[in-house]
């Protein structure tokens, strides 16, 4: 069997199934022809035999997603931590703001005549939930222990195994951490600092306090002290960036083009982070809050009222700042987009909803936990993907690069990225070799960017050990042919297989009359999954 005719089957059953899903994932691009398509496998890349003893069964690992006594049983929450992320949770206040957000889109869907699209099916709902929280596709096992549970409180248990894992810290560490320092190709000892603030529940202004004050030589946390040694300008354009939600880096030479901000409000923010001199009159600014005329002249503990200013209930950009970019994290989009760049000339695009949202964050305690379970009991999350507009259903998106690489990493059995990890944790070089070729500029974290670069190192690269994944869930385990291939669908597009689907596969693997060839079939029938454009999309 060639890979090439695999391909067809494959491509042309996942395309069919797609189309009879209401229309709610990609389609995986069809190989029409003979000829492989962009992303897919050469016939050579995977033609080894399995070396006697190579593999053995008590030194597997499997997550296998096989059929057990207790399906309940079969998804083992993630790992959890014992912190402030496992605090009581108001549910009666939680259900009330997402309902009230509920009857605030639904007005603006009738009063614009917008029909919202339908609910997302429940593997779909699980892949999503699933890659917004922690940045990672279900493991097999999750998925077919999700999709075996009938309780009607299903979601809500879910989301709050993820939340409550350590996966959902470092995952929230690597956003904010590309938040403030966009620039920084890899990793910094912030990035780990951030993901111990998550995982303990630390409320989000004392984090963003942490910041601010470490954000000069001798201020705050030493250990921020390199990753934070710089530019009083650049400070000032990332903490206004990340935590008020504006740009006034374009202030810094001329009147920003669009917004209120002028040369005199960049360069006074700017002297909050050291000392400046104003480009015109090469004076020294003395440190101004945005937006007030009035300076702090020269006296000590700047940096301090900065922090308390900056993170008061009374300041209404921080708390709607956070807000917009958690909004943003889960609908693809945010209420103002960008996400950074809140300001009169750029509306939002549903202003009850984010005033709201942002006031229910500050009289919460800051708690970012329960914002993003405000926002997956709304009925926008869980619509499916269709036409946008006010939220009425969910864009389709690309996994954005720490998504991916974590993603293939859970299919593939291999470690996924913690906080920091890449440049501290001991990762291997090619986890931040595959995040460079696969990360987006600023600002287009939701666009499809791919290209042949990117096409070449899926379907050749050897990060991953596509063996061992498909011996690790289809082969030791499974009893027979349509388990295995089930298995290599949940752990890979997080549902079991349509009919189809399941009939191509099964056609593939019974050409195949040597231990050798089914196991190269099985491997093979993996790859053109992950190589799907269900794979690399979010739902």
């Amino acid at each position: 069997m060639t890979l090439a005719r695999l391909a067809l089957l494959i491509s042309v059953a996942l395309a069919a199934a797609t189309r009879a899903s209401a229309g709610d994932a990609p389609a995986a691009p069809a190989a029409a022809t003979g000829e492989l398509a962009a992303g897919e496998m050469k016939p050579d890349r995977m033609q080894r035999d399995m070396k006697p003893g190579e593999m053995k069964p008590d030194e597997m690992k499997p997550d296998d997603g096989s059929p057990t006594t207790n399906p309940a049983a079969a998804a083992p929450p993630a790992t959890t931590v014992t912190t402030g992320a496992s605090a009581p949770v108001d549910e009666a206040r939680i259900d009330a703001m997402a309902a009230r957000i509920d009857a605030l889109l639904a007005e603006a869907w009738a009063a614009q005549g917008i029909e919202p699209a339908p609910g997302v099916s429940e593997p779909r709902f699980l892949r999503r939930v699933t890659l917004d929280l922690v940045g990672r596709i279900p493991k097999a096992s999750e998925a077919r222990g999700y999709l075996a549970d009938t309780a009607p409180d299903r979601r809500r248990k879910l989301v709050e195994r993820l939340l409550a894992s350590r996966e959902h810290a470092d995952y929230m560490a690597a956003l904010w951490h590309a938040a403030l320092l966009p620039d920084v190709g890899g990793s910094t000892a912030l990035e780990p600092w951030l993901a111990e603030k998550f995982a303990a529940g630390v409320g989000y202004d004392r984090m963003a306090r942490g910041v601010i004050l470490a954000a000069a030589k001798g201020g705050g946390d030493a250990a921020l002290a390199e990753p934070l040694d710089r530019k009083p300008t650049e400070l000032a354009a990332a903490v206004s960036r990340t935590f008020l939600g504006t740009q006034i880096q374009c202030a810094e030479c001329h009147k920003h083009p669009t917004d209120v901000w002028t040369q005199d409000d960049f360069w006074g923010f700017a002297a909050f982070f050291g000392t400046v001199k104003h480009p015109q009159t090469d004076a020294a600014v003395p440190p101004r809050f945005l937006g007030d005329a009035a300076s702090l002249g020269s006296e000590k503990g700047a940096r301090e009222r900065l922090a308390e200013w900056l993170t008061s209930p009374a300041n209404r950009w921080f708390a709607k700042a956070a807000v917009n970019r958690l909004w943003g994290g889960m609908f693809g989009a945010g209420i103002v987009s960008p996400v950074d760049d809140l300001g009169d000339h750029n509306p939002p695009a549903h202003a009850g909803v984010l005033d709201e949202l942002a006031a229910f964050f500050a009289a919460g305690g800051w708690n970012h936990r329960d914002v993003l379970r405000v926002l997956t009991r709304t009925r926008a999350y869980g619509l499916a993907a269709g036409d946008a507009r006010m939220f009425a259903a969910m864009p389709l998106e690309p996994l954005n690069a720490v998504q991916l690489y974590n993603s293939l990493a859970t299919a593939f059995h291999a470690p996924r990225l913690a906080g920091g990890g890449r440049r501290f944790g001991g990762q291997a070089p090619p986890a931040e070799q595959f995040l460079a070729k696969f990360r987006t500029a600023p600002g287009q974290e939701r666009e499809y960017t791919a290209g042949i670069p990117q096409a070449i190192t899926m379907m050749n690269g050897l990060t991953f050990d596509p063996m061992r994944a498909v011996y690790d869930e289809a082969v030791i385990t499974s009893r027979d042919d349509p388990g295995r291939i089930e298995a290599l669908f949940l752990a890979t597009v997080s549902r079991p297989p349509a009919a189809a689907e399941l009939d191509a596969c099964l056609e593939v693997l019974g050409r195949e009359t040597t231990a050798a060839g089914r196991r190269l079939a099985l491997v093979d029938i993996h790859w053109a999954l992950v190589n799907s454009a269900e794979f690399a999309f979010s739902p």
